[in-house]
């Protein structure tokens, strides 16, 4: 059906989503308001912008996803934004789901810069979000959120997105062996892990 005038205004509102407390969360549909290709291209673009600044050598990030509905899609979509800005991007093998543990070790082992996850956690399913990690595999602090929002294009320019894809080189993608990397997160569990009782 199409929307009322007051949806309307709700969903292609000027101000930009903002980070909750757990990342940014919304519904997924048309509008500056709702999770779609334009507003994740719109995320990864303020949160590539805010890695960008840190002037890293040669700036890697993680991208992963769960099987939500439209995940492993808003996922390639925030990996070809973050390649055509000059970031360097890890996929799991064949763009698989992982778990969001499984991110923030992929981040520490590899000794990426950051990441993102496309995962709306515990929401109804028709909600996904963003979730944006530092480079020690952590989600962001309040500070380095409100980076990011500010480095996010307006929502007016949301259909005018590719002005900000024009880095000079262009980032690398990379893919981890799925299995491999299963195994080694939970070797790396197991081996850190303190056990007081002996198993019967």
């Amino acid at each position: 059906r199409l929307m009322t005038k007051k949806e309307q205004s709700v969903a292609f509102a000027k101000t930009q989503l903002a980070f909750g407390t757990a990342g940014i969360r919304a519904k997924m549909g048309p509008g500056t308001q709702y999770l779609n290709e334009f507003v994740y291209k719109q995320m990864t673009i303020g949160y590539c912008r805010y890695i960008l600044s840190k002037k890293y050598k040669s700036p890697t990030i993680m991208i992963g996803h769960d099987n939500r509905l439209y995940s492993k899609e808003f996922a390639q979509t925030c990996a070809e934004t973050a390649l055509a800005m000059g970031v360097n991007v890890f996929l799991m093998q064949d763009n698989k789901i992982i778990a969001t543990p499984i991110l923030s070790y992929c981040i520490r082992k590899h000794k990426l810069h950051g990441g993102i996850n496309v995962t709306a956690s515990h929401n109804p399913k028709e909600y996904n979000g963003f979730k944006a990690y530092n480079k020690i595999g952590a989600q962001v602090l309040d500070d380095d959120a409100n980076q990011i929002i500010k480095f996010m294009p307006a929502s007016n320019e949301i259909l005018s997105l590719d002005k900000y894809l024009n880095a000079k080189k262009k980032g690398k993608l990379h893919y981890l062996p799925y299995q491999l990397t299963i195994t080694r997160f939970f070797d790396a569990v197991v081996n850190s892990t303190v056990i007081n009782v002996p198993f019967l």
